[in-house]
């Protein structure tokens, strides 16, 4: 069976980790991480990737559910395999019992605290536009109710570089800063299921010709390969 990974920029670190460590070399074809600030644009993306990919049996996506983007989006050819995490925060956060997730944390990787859209670019924009004292103030509005900030330590990366802009911005903002131990072992096992065909229940096996409804992206079910065709 031949496959293909669609996987979000933004936890590109910890997709190349997982690879890695499964000896997976699927092809991988990028999604910029700035759609998923947009689920219509990410809704219509997907759909043009999936209609425009030939010649495969299945497409691997390497994020969460992401705003629902996947809603009434209509696989193909090819079945679709889609983690079942509300998004990516919560795919590296989890364990194999029970993912972590709060409300009131703001999550950072490297690949977020790269991103275009990133808070310490978010700043520097508003300055431009404003000035510094304005920039700041626009930022903790923006940030008012959240509590804390976590720096996600995945092992994809080496999170002491990169802990000293965590503090800043924290300061910045007034937050508290905590370094959490992350995980790609999700990701780990969505990339072993392109080996054996098979994907448990953290994971939602679309066959093809399907329109993608809530009640799909609900309980997920374990399904071989010979069942998924």
């Amino acid at each position: 069976m031949s496959t293909i990974i669609y996987a979000c920029e933004m936890i590109r670190d910890e997709v190349v980790l997982a690879l890695k460590n499964t000896g997976c070399n699927t092809p991988v074809i990028w999604v910029d991480n700035q759609l998923h600030t947009y689920p219509e644009k990410l809704r219509a993306y997907l759909q043009s990737a999936i209609d425009q990919t030939d010649n495969v049996d299945t497409i691997v996506f390497a994020f969460g559910l992401c705003g629902n983007a996947f809603i009434h989006i209509t696989t193909g050819n090819a079945r679709a395999v889609i983690p079942a995490f509300n998004d990516c925060t919560e795919m590296i956060l989890c364990n194999q019992d029970k993912p972590t997730h709060n409300c009131g944390c703001y999550y950072l990787t490297r690949g977020w605290l790269s991103s275009e859209k990133s808070i310490k670019n978010e700043i520097e924009f508003y300055t431009r536009r404003y000035n510094e004292k304005n920039a700041y103030r626009i930022m903790k509005r923006m940030f008012a109710n959240y509590q804390q900030l976590m720096l996600i330590d995945t092992g994809a990366y080496p999170v002491d570089e990169y802990l000293p802009e965590a503090e800043e911005i924290a300061d910045a903002l007034g937050l508290d800063l905590t370094v959490s131990k992350g995980t790609v072992a999700a990701l780990e096992r969505l990339f072993e299921g392109i080996g054996s065909g098979r994907w448990g229940t953290e994971f939602h096996v679309i066959p093809p010709h399907t329109e993608i409804t809530y009640d799909h992206l609900g309980h997920g079910e374990t399904i071989n390969s010979l069942e998924a065709r």
